[in-house]
């Protein structure tokens, strides 16, 4: 097997004078090139045999100097910077041009001829075929993505033309769990592991489904769920933090033998080769055994310098065995040369607890730079149309799918038209999606806004409501929400009532009202709405059927469905869902989690609890949260966390996660919930426009969002009149006579007052990014009260 091949070096290194050399190469000093089977840069091309070459350094235990001495009449040096040099009495300069170059592998011809006697291809008919449909969604992405860019539709791309093969036979070659680091021309490694369409186009157009969040330019990819770091633009920056990355995986499995071996592969182009980081990076990898692979893309060219002026010697490859690592040169062309290079590189990077590897794949740069680039003006047209027709990865797989019988021009030219077809589809979608809302630029940088960056907020606010006429924000998510009040801020002006106090008083004040009025809320809510809160909160919960959701994959809708109920300490809202998804619509797979920033409340709702069904009590979680906030909550007891995964124990019973109630926190995750409802309380929130930047960031993609709020009832004037007569006479005494407590009523009538209108709340909520149906809420009694609800986009 091409696995267990012996390894051969095949750079020769100078022997001792009166030493017989072995195994010489076949090719001489000076032999003329086989422009077929090779790219530019490289001095001349080897046999057919695929070898690493290895250092003539011998892996040995770590050197110390004191170790080391010089025994007199030695033959060899022992000087610890150059152990078992030979002695020679010849005085002799080494020149370059003595040695052979090193040889370039290739497995299968331009042709599709394998030319390899060894290989064997390890593949599947079905999944060869894979992976050229990723070469070829690469080659036609490119062309539409160059012409669009040409259009104004995108401000810059790079094209990776003539290099696919590099790219997706690579990543072909590794396992999903190791850590990948790439420069800005390996769009075939993440298509390959998974970056799908949508994915490109969303990070192109830097819209609100980025995961960067539109900060970076174009082409500069990443993905956490693949395991591939976001690309820098800094050149060859990647390579030093990729050993470092390799290293910490080295001392993860030396400290955790059960860790599954992993490595790291690391993507550079020639060019990135003459930066200090370079040599950097592979010395650190050497001397420190780091499992890393090296991939080095030689396409001829950086940017405009071409590599006879980018260095002297024998390309990337000699460098590798400078600084002692295992070495090969492949066709970049020939896909299957590339992904048995790779093979044998990962194993061989795992091998003796890890050490580095550097594969140099020859091939050509047939596109441009990037779009702003123009090669013609250093590179005669002529010499890249012929490396079109004469060399073409993509053109070489083909014709040896076709020789052995899984391709054809039909399945061509059917692949071809789909997949035209998939990008354009995915460019429309991605150039129509809205950019991410103007206060991300703030944000993520620190945990908590500094001082300079509120600043900033501030200033950016007063330059928007300035000159409105000079900046469109209709093409970013949330408009003109002003970025400054987007984030919570403790000491920013807000309302309390009629009161204008900063956020953080306002959070500390409603705390002491919902504390003093916690054991009388129910009635608190009777004498403000004369008991109707009771009908209402029926109402809203039949109108969002819990137990049915609408996000269940399969026939049965009746799946699990995570329900986050916000200021529902007391439990009204949850009791009701959980009766009536369990009962009514017989799905005990339902679970609620109560979030209140007020403890005392959470604590009323938990002693409410334990009249409930033990099925139902099993179902529901309470946790001290602030709504604007929803990264930091803590339980009210000693309970299991209500948003994390248990694994089973070794009877197969869940396994219950503890945790410390006075210290221990945890984060609701990013869409991680179906249904996210408030009943009465949003009005009482800080920042409400934070809030509901929240709701939308724990929802699942298609998952609602629903508050039953009071509201204005101004389209019955006369009702309106006298309820507001009621409201503010009445309920500040009764509450004197009943709680002996008129502030805290005396705020909650000015707190409805102060809530934005349906119209303006509807907004508030489109502006968060959610996407409402016909007029936005539902109107109860008059409009009284009124039902919200908004859908989270699906992706």
């Amino acid at each position: 097997m091409m696995e267990d091949r012996k390894l051969h070096a095949k750079l020769q290194l100078p022997l001792p004078s009166g030493t017989q050399q072995a195994d010489a190469p076949p090719s001489a000093p000076g032999q003329p090139l086989d422009a077929d089977a090779t790219g530019p840069g490289t001095a001349s091309v080897g046999t057919i045999d695929m070898g690493l070459s290895t250092p003539s350094v011998s892996p040995s235990p770590r050197r110390h100097a004191g170790s080391i001495s010089q025994r007199p009449d030695s033959p060899h040096v022992m000087f610890p910077g150059a152990v078992k040099s030979a002695f020679s009495h010849t005085l002799r300069f080494e020149q370059p041009s003595t040695y052979p170059a090193l040889s370039t592998y290739r497995a299968v011809d331009q042709h599709g001829v394998v030319v390899d006697p060894e290989f064997k291809p390890d593949l599947t008919d079905e999944q060869v075929v894979k992976l050229y449909r990723d070469m070829l969604t690469v080659s036609i992405m490119d062309l539409i993505m160059f012409d669009a860019q040409r259009q104004g539709r995108l401000s810059f791309y790079m094209v990776s033309a003539g290099e696919e093969a590099v790219s997706v036979a690579t990543a072909s070659a590794l396992a999903p769990e190791d850590v990948v680091f790439c420069q800005y021309r390996e769009q075939g490694v993440f298509k390959q592991r998974g970056f799908t369409l949508g994915d490109f186009m969303n990070q192109l157009f830097a819209n609100r489904k980025d995961p960067g969040k539109g900060r970076n330019m174009p082409v500069h990819y990443g993905s956490r769920e693949l395991n591939i770091h976001t690309i820098s633009s800094p050149l060859a920056t990647q390579l030093p933090q990729a050993s470092g990355a390799a290293y910490a995986l080295k001392i993860q499995r030396m400290q955790d033998p059960s860790i599954p071996p992993r490595i790291v592969a690391a993507y550079f182009g020639e060019g990135a080769a003459s930066e200090g980081d370079f040599h950097a990076a592979l010395n650190i990898a050497a001397t420190r055994a780091c499992p890393v692979v090296f991939i080095c893309r030689n396409n001829g060219y950086a940017i405009s310098t071409p590599t006879l002026e980018q260095y002297r010697g024998d390309g990337i490859a000699s460098r590798g065995l400078g600084y002692g690592i295992e070495t090969i040169r492949v066709d970049g062309n020939d896909f299957w040369a590339v992904r048995e290079a790779m093979k044998k590189a990962r194993k061989l990077a795992l091998q003796d607890g890890g050490k580095p590897v550097l594969i140099e794949a020859m091939t050509y740069r047939v596109s441009h730079h990037s779009t702003s680039d123009d090669s013609f003006a250093y590179r005669a047209k002529v010499e890249v149309e012929d490396w079109k027709r004469r060399d073409n990865p993509i053109a070489r797989l083909r014709k040896w799918m076709e020789a052995r019988g899984c391709w054809d021009e039909a399945k061509e030219k059917e692949a071809r038209d789909s997949i035209r077809r998939d990008v354009l589809k995915a460019f429309s979608e991605a150039e129509k999606e809205k950019k991410p809302p103007v206060r991300t630029m703030f944000e993520d940088v620190y945990e908590e806004l500094t001082p300079d960056l509120k600043s900033q907020m501030r200033e950016l606010k007063s330059q928007l409501e300035r000159y409105p006429d000079e900046y469109d924000l209709g093409e970013f998510e949330g408009g003109r929400e002003t970025p400054e009040y987007a984030i919570p801020d403790p000491s920013r002006p807000t309302h309390f009532g009629f009161e204008t106090v900063t956020e953080g008083e306002k959070r500390e004040r409603v705390a002491g009202v919902f504390t003093s009025v916690a054991e009388s809320y129910d009635r608190m809510n009777d004498l403000m709405s004369f008991g109707w809160h009771r009908v209402w909160k029926d109402h809203f919960v039949a109108s969002l059927n819990p137990g049915f959701s609408p996000l269940t994959s399969g026939p049965d809708p009746r799946g699990p469905q995570h329900i986050l109920d916000i200021a529902g300490g007391t439990g009204d809202i949850a009791f009701r869902m959980l009766r009536t998804a369990h009962v009514l619509n017989g799905n005990p797979s339902v679970r609620v989690t109560i979030s209140d920033i007020n403890r005392a409340m959470l604590t009323v709702g938990k002693q409410r609890s334990t009249t409930l069904p033990a099925s139902q009590q099993a179902a529901l979680s309470f946790v001290e949260a602030n709504a604007e906030n929803l990264t930091q909550t803590r339980p009210l007891h000693p309970y299991p966390s209500p948003l994390e995964p248990t694994s089973p124990d070794a009877h197969g019973n869940p396994e219950q996660a503890f945790f410390d109630p006075a210290t221990a926190t945890s984060s609701i995750p990013d869409a991680s919930v179906d249904l996210y409802t408030v009943a009465f309380g949003i009005r009482n929130f800080s920042n409400i426009p934070a809030a509901l930047r929240e709701a939308r960031r724990v929802l699942k993609p298609g998952g609602v969002f629903a508050c039953l709020e009071f509201s204005k009832a101004d389209r019955f004037p006369v009702f309106n009149a006298l309820y507001k007569e009621w409201s503010f006479r009445a309920i500040p005494l009764i509450g004197q006579l009943v709680a002996a407590d008129r502030d805290s009523y005396q705020y909650l009538v000015e707190s409805i007052e102060r809530f934005p209108s349906q119209r303006e709340f509807r907004d508030m909520i489109v502006d968060a990014g959610f996407v409402v149906a016909g007029q936005g809420w539902e109107d109860l009694t008059g409009g009284v009260a009124a039902i919200h609800k908004g859908m989270k986009p699906r992706d």
